[in-house]
């Protein structure tokens, strides 16, 4: 995960670490990325029990690209959630 997210795995990380916010109508899940990491995959499921993960409704996009960072952020509905859980799922393919 560290590898993903350009973080340094020598050091605890309190910053370049995924946030959760809302607007008033979704859920927002952002994280950054380096534009150099064609070797994994990446995309959010999102719970609300922990239990079970699904991709289903999630709008996954990018929002910008500064010195070869990417921001991206995944919107969930609010009214389909009380609350939720996400999950940054990172593969390689």
């Amino acid at each position: 995960m560290e590898y993903a997210l350009d973080l340094d795995p020598k050091v605890v990380n309190s910053s370049g670490l995924p946030e959760v916010t809302t607007t008033p109508t979704d859920w927002v899940y952002t994280y950054f990325r380096p534009v150099d990491r064609t070797d994994i995959s990446y995309a959010i499921e999102v719970s609300t029990d922990l239990s079970s993960w699904s991709e289903g409704g999630v709008t996954h996009e990018k929002v910008s690209i500064v010195n070869d960072i990417e921001t991206w952020r995944a919107l969930y509905p609010l009214s389909s959630a009380s609350n939720v859980f996400f999950r940054l799922k990172v593969t390689q393919p």
